[in-house]
């Protein structure tokens, strides 16, 4: 309730529209109400779809599922086995009743349903059909539809933890979808792709009864969710209702890119969504590309949005790996199938991806660019990458979610590393103390003071009234600026050259704290009243003389303590740092210069 009265407005009317479908679902579980698969179904699997990504580039992961039984998902191993398992140890056993009634956060619940979730993506199913097919195995070929066929029967209509969540429906389906097109030319015809067939079906049909449209500005479920039932319709052309799933979508897609696009980048204030929802989009782009589809022309202005978004993911990129930052909430999420190593802070593949289809970028764009409907900005120059943070915006874009408790903060890397860090997500669920931990000020390189908090958090995904920040840009400095609650406003201003980075903090809070966190302590000393402190390719130096520094780390994970620091490098991922706080008295400006040598 803490939201704009006219978000509640709208969450009110949507779940008016959609109690119907619940009274419904409902019905159908008390009942045990299923259809039989359709048996004219086609029994053969749709041969104008060739695979996303050339069988060398996923088959490893396959051979070592096969070999080893273990996937390795949100950086757990997770011992599903071959033929797999739909719950392990690793990811907790769960509910197998009506999905809506599943808890799965708070009280109680130890476990993470981001892992169990993350298996029943099948984003690793399409390695496996890669793999069988680079050694010509027709026995394993026919395990693959097995599989699909165990899954379906095991997760029956709008029972257990597979009929949740729209997102989820949406990326299991791309995942069958992609695993049917490596076995077009092995599997001739079999009556266990019609029930597959079948299955798709009933997720359009869920997703379009289901679709996300709580908020006055939604969120990339919803856009996931339309991307579904355009690829669903798209490859089940054959189908009666395949051309009112996708004008339904691509008419409701078209007008939702744009209210989440600010000058190219997903609005929610987070560096991983925008690569998540640019990813779904390039992966939309490929089937409506490479398949029949009669809908080319509306797809225009979303193709128009999609290049800039592409422009932007590589403008938040730095190196040969084209890593990012993670600021913000990053829920490791992907689209294309699985690889065996993969690391989220890269967005080489993507881009890769989007080059294939003929999207483009500059090799090198450096420059300042600042999106105000989200308060975060990039300077990049041939050295390095800043990610900053002002505070939230004016208007509807200000109640972000995902939104952590990080005004008038920065992270700095150089190539491939941060030097500076955001301390990332940790996990959304199953521990809310390390969640909150996760998003609150002391895990991010910033201001703020001891007595009063920036803000307060107000559920897993959300903060309760963030403050507002502001930005001037002037060459190469930039003013930045965020109304505290205890109604001062606190500045922070950047200078950056070609190898060195200049900040300017005049501490207008009282008992202010500025705080760095960066993943080793290096040598110190102070010389002349300057702190300096030398890294691996850097060094850092603060003055004047604060009147205490504080350098607090964390000896072991899995005991979280106020006074430890942790930072994730992607979600369920937890490795130490350091962090490096310097107080002083309200009234003093600090300057902290960071040199690359």
């Amino acid at each position: 309730m803490s939201r704009n009265k006219i978000d509640i407005l709208y969450f009110i009317r949507y779940r008016l529209r959609i109690f119907p479908v619940l009274i419904m679902d409902k019905v159908m579980n008390k009942y045990r109400i299923n259809m039989k698969a359709d048996e004219s179904y086609p029994k053969i699997i749709n041969k104008s779809l060739d695979p996303m990504l050339e069988v060398q580039k996923i088959s490893p992961l396959g051979e070592s599922i096969i070999k080893d039984g273990k996937v390795i998902l949100l950086g757990k191993d997770v011992n599903m086995g071959w033929p797999p398992k739909w719950e392990t140890p690793e990811t907790g056993i769960w509910p197998k009743d009506y999905s809506e009634n599943i808890k799965f956060y708070g009280d109680g619940i130890d476990n993470d349903i981001k892992l169990v979730w993350e298996l029943h993506r099948l984003q690793w199913l399409p390695s496996v059909a890669a793999y069988s097919i680079k050694i010509k195995n027709k026995e394993l070929n026919t395990e693959i539809i097995d599989v699909m066929i165990d899954y379906i029967n095991n997760h029956p209509k709008n029972k257990t933890i597979s009929w949740m969540e729209g997102i989820e429906i949406t990326l299991r389906s791309i995942s069958i979808i992609e695993t049917l097109s490596y076995l077009k030319d092995e599997i001739i015809e079999d009556s266990r792709i019609s029930i597959i067939h079948h299955q798709l079906v009933e997720y359009a049909k869920w997703i379009d009864k289901h679709l996300s449209q709580k908020w006055r500005l939604n969120n990339n479920h919803l856009i996931l969710e339309l991307i579904g039932l355009i690829i669903i319709g798209t490859y089940l052309d054959w189908h009666p209702k395949s051309k009112y799933w996708k004008n339904k979508a691509i008419k409701l897609l078209d007008k939702e890119i744009k209210l989440q696009t600010i000058d190219g980048r997903n609005w929610e204030p987070t560096t991983a969504y925008h690569r998540f929802v640019t990813e779904s989009l390039l992966v939309m782009s490929y089937y409506t590309t490479n398949m029949n589809f009669n809908n080319r022309g509306e797809m225009k202005d979303i193709k128009e949005v999609l290049q800039k978004s592409v422009e932007v993911l590589k403008f938040m990129s730095i190196g040969k790996d084209e890593n990012m930052p993670l600021i913000g909430d990053d829920d490791a999420g992907i689209v294309l199938p699985r690889e065996l190593d993969m690391d989220f802070r890269s967005n080489l593949r993507v881009l890769n991806f989007s080059r294939k289809l003929g999207y483009k970028f500059e090799k090198n764009n450096y420059g300042v660019r600042f999106w105000e409907d989200q308060g975060m900005g990039i300077i990049q120059n041939k050295q390095m990458m800043i990610h900053f943070v002002t505070g939230a915006p004016k208007g509807k874009y200000r109640q972000g979610s995902h939104r952590h408790i990080d005004m008038l903060s920065l992270s700095i890397s150089v190539e491939n590393e941060e030097i500076i860090l955001d301390s990332g997500t940790g996990l959304y669920f199953g521990n809310k103390k390390m969640r909150d931990f996760f998003r609150s000020e002391e895990s991010h390189s910033g201001i703020y003071s001891k007595n009063y908090s920036w803000a307060e958090l107000n559920n897993l995904f959300e903060v309760k009234n963030p403050p507002i920040g502001d930005l001037r840009i002037e060459e190469n400095k930039i003013f930045m600026s965020c109304l505290h609650p205890s109604g001062i406003t606190q500045r922070r201003n950047i200078e950056w050259h070609e190898n060195n980075i200049e900040i300017n903090d005049p501490l207008d809070l009282k008992n202010p704290v500025i705080c760095f966190i960066v993943k080793d302590i290096g040598h110190i000393s102070t010389n002349e009243g300057i702190w300096e402190m030398r890294g691996k390719g850097w060094r850092m130096t603060h003055r004047p003389m604060p009147d205490e520094i504080k350098i607090s780390s964390t000896k072991d994970k899995n005991t979280l303590k106020t006074k430890d620091t942790l930072y994730s490098p992607s979600y369920g991922i937890i490795k130490t740092a350091n962090r490096i706080e310097f107080l002083h008295q309200k009234g003093v400006t600090a300057t902290t210069q960071i040199w690359i040598d």
